[in-house]
């Protein structure tokens, strides 16, 4: 009767460990995957982000850093009733029509992104701001 028992308690501990494994798995791949997420969307958002939204590789990418005229701690401390939007421009690639806008002057055509044909290649990508009142 004891080996009866004492090899059930060993198949016991033996599920136990199994199922430890597989709770340290998945705690370990979440936790990396986190890290990856982390990295993507909070240290490198724009660059990434915009690679992929229009299709160019990073390098493609040009962003112009924030301004820091409009920010509370900037001198003169205090609120300056302004805030900056980020302004983001695509070279459509040769041969490639984005909309129906017609380019103005300097040869900018503004298509809205509802409006935009999904099949447009892009050359690169231009992320600026602009200082708007509040």
């Amino acid at each position: 009767m004891s080996r009866e028992r004492e090899g059930r308690d060993t198949k016991w501990v033996g599920e136990m460990g199994d199922r430890t494994n597989a709770l340290f798995e998945t705690i370990g791949t979440t936790a990396i995957l986190g890290l990856i997420a982390y990295f993507l969307f909070w240290v490198g958002p724009t660059v990434t982000w915009y690679a992929a939204e229009y299709g160019v590789s990073t390098d493609a990418v040009h962003v112009a850093p924030k301004p820091t005229d409009c920010d509370f701690w900037h001198a003169p401390v205090g609120f300056k009733d302004c805030h900056y939007e980020k302004w983001v421009a695509a070279k459509m690639a040769a041969g490639s029509k984005g909309c129906d806008a017609k380019p103005d002057d300097k040869g900018w055509a503004v298509c809205e992104v509802s409006e935009r044909d999904p099949n447009t290649k892009y050359d690169s990508v231009y992320v600026s701001w602009e200082k708007k009142s509040d």
